[in-house]
């Protein structure tokens, strides 16, 4: 309800919170996010939304833009046996695939070539691939404090998430998967997140940010497909939709602080449209219901708005601004984890399979080996879909390569009955990543073939 700040800076007026971001003698972007509007001397409303170049326009770089179906589909042919029923009956399992390839050529600098396969022609459940937006969107409520409040927090201070039916009935005020401190943290619900898909870690760091500010934050970054109706296995209360409890935070240096409960009512356009799978579904305490299963209102996140956030966190660079209003920092921390394996991490430790947090990893490893080769992911498997996006990367070779993928396994069309085919599902996956990186490997070294690469304006 208060003023926005008001920071003046070189003949323009940033009206939000601060601050704008010169480059040369261009203003390009804004470090807050949601995004704000800019003004000249005279008054004069400038962009919004994603500010970009001063009276140029976005500067972002849309890696799917020009994306041929060829390159997937011919591997998919190439190996229909491999591939099995993903190949031959690819709509009824649903399948989705979105690749693209970043060269750093030594003359030509940076460049993408991409491929999609059947992107979003029908709803995939996102499942916890959710979470890399509440992790993004938390660290940026965070860097926004910081620059309001002037103390210091970080994703190490400590804090406490006040009770909310979707955070816990007794609240979030320790952790004990936190060695030695037993501290709340946002850099360990992050650590979490990642290393273990943990649910209540992904709804507490939606109370961190907020709702409103987490979906804007998207929304602004022009992932306009991100709609969270619900929290991950829990519920909202009476009267709790999109509510966020109020969060204390407790600085090394400074007085502690809290921010109030913040309750978000979504725009009309944002409404659920009427979305029915399978034929029939088990409810809670075990009654089988013989109609379809009501997605309406199950949170939705496009793979081709994966695809982009994913590649934007891994390579900022080739984007000219910080993403979603992250730091330096916030990057370099956000990428560490995603890149971990779930058996690296000591705080928390987990008692589960080296790759279980990466279900392309086996099929990287076929092809590139394990030396030298990172893979920063996040992935999701909820009701029979399995997705997983990533961006993966081989310090011994100029390309690196993200990849994103959704398929759907219920053969017998029941939800909640724990019956999915996921591991055909991943080995679906694994077999693919193979296969895609393989066959670029064998198409993509020779310079007659830079002509159908799509320059990224030669950033690092």
């Amino acid at each position: 309800g208060s003023e926005p700040d008001v920071v003046r800076e070189e003949g323009w007026t940033c009206v939000g919170p601060p601050a704008c971001r010169r480059i040369g003698d261009e203003m390009r972007w804004c470090e807050c996010f949601p995004c704000v509007h800019h003004r000249d001397e005279e008054g004069k409303k400038g962009k919004t939304g994603w500010c970009g170049e001063k009276d140029v326009g976005n500067t972002q770089v849309d890696p799917l833009e020009g994306a041929d179906d060829e390159f997937i589909q011919c591997v998919l042919q190439q190996h229909k046996e491999k591939f099995g029923k993903f190949a031959k009956n690819a709509a009824k399992h649903k399948v989705q695939v979105l690749w693209t390839e970043v060269r750093d050529w030594e003359v030509d600098g940076t460049q993408l070539r991409s491929s999609r396969y059947r992107a979003d022609q029908e709803y995939i459940y996102p499942a916890s691939t959710v979470k890399l937006c509440a992790a993004v969107a938390a660290l940026s409520q965070l860097r926004r404090l910081r620059m309001r409040t002037k103390v210091r927090v970080t994703p190490w201070t400590p804090i406490r998430i006040h009770p909310s039916q979707a955070t816990g009935s007794t609240g979030v005020y320790e952790d004990s998967t936190n060695v030695p401190t037993g501290k709340v943290t946002v850099a360990h619900l992050i650590r979490k997140v990642f290393l273990a898909s943990d649910n209540p870690a992904h709804n507490a760091l939606c109370a961190v940010a907020g709702y409103q500010y987490l979906h804007e934050t998207m929304w602004n970054h022009g992932l306009s497909s991100l709609m969270l109706y619900h929290p991950i296995s829990a519920k909202w209360g009476e009267g709790e939709q999109h509510l966020a409890p109020a969060v204390e935070f407790w600085p090394n240096e400074g007085s502690p602080f809290s921010i109030p409960p913040r309750i978000w009512e979504p725009p009309a356009k944002r409404h659920a449209r009427k979305i029915e799978l399978g034929r029939s579904y088990i409810e809670e305490g075990g009654k089988r219901v013989s109609r379809p299963m009501d997605f309406s209102h199950k949170n939705r996140f496009s793979l081709a708005d994966m695809h982009k956030l994913v590649l934007t966190i891994c390579r900022p660079g080739l984007f000219g601004m910080m993403p979603c209003g992250l730091g330096e920092e916030d990057l370099r921390f956000l990428q560490g984890v995603m890149q971990l394996y779930t058996t690296e991490s000591s705080n928390p430790s987990y008692d589960l399979d080296r790759d279980w947090n990466k279900l392309f990893a086996p099929g990287v490893e076929k092809a590139l080996g394990t030396e030298g080769v990172r893979i920063c992911n996040k992935l999701g498997q909820a009701y029979g879909f399995t997705i997983d996006s990533a961006f993966i990367e081989c310090s011994h070779s100029s390309r690196s390569f993200l990849l994103t993928v959704g398929v759907y396994t219920n053969k017998n069309n029941v939800f909640n009955d724990e019956i999915y085919e996921y591991e055909d599902a991943e080995k679906f996956l694994a077999a693919i990543a193979e296969e895609l990186i393989m066959s670029a490997s064998r198409t993509s070294g020779s310079r007659a073939l830079r002509d159908t690469w799509k320059s990224s304006c030669n950033r690092p």
